[in-house]
């Protein structure tokens, strides 16, 4: 690297104090590497839109009405709990993931419900994740 200086780009990412201590390491680094451009953690909202496209766009499950919203505001008041400057975007996809649990449980049981009392499958609102799939009660 330091012999194309001029014609190399190198990218270090990671955790601030992680990258920081990574830095440290070597007292070298902190020339080789003098610029740092440091983001914001996202937001409430940022999370919940994260966990509502993965849940879409890689699984194929929709959000009921509000559950956005609710599950912003939510996160708004859990945040430190659940540490969410530790995982950022990696939250919303375990949280959705835990929801897509509980919503097959949920489904599993209602199909059971519906086929003892000779009906057909769970209506598709039923097949959608709700607030009380992300432990959401209101």
């Amino acid at each position: 690297v330091e012999n194309h200086r001029t014609e190399v780009l190198v990218v270090l990412a990671g955790y601030e104090d992680k990258m920081a201590d990574f830095v440290r390491a070597d007292p070298g680094l902190a020339r080789r590497f003098p610029y740092a451009l440091r983001l914001p953690d996202y937001s409430p909202g940022d999370i919940a839109r994260i966990a509502k496209g993965y849940a879409s766009d890689r699984m194929g499950i929709a959000f009921e009405d509000g559950l956005e919203d609710a599950l912003a505001q939510w996160l708004g008041s859990n945040m430190e709990r659940l540490q969410a400057s530790r995982h950022n975007g990696g939250l919303a996809v375990n949280l959705t993931e835990q929801a897509l649990g509980r919503m097959a449980d949920r489904l599993v049981a209602s199909a059971a419900d519906h086929a003892s009392a000779g009906g057909a499958s769970a209506p598709p609102q039923e097949q959608r994740l709700r607030a009380g799939d992300f432990g959401l009660l209101g």
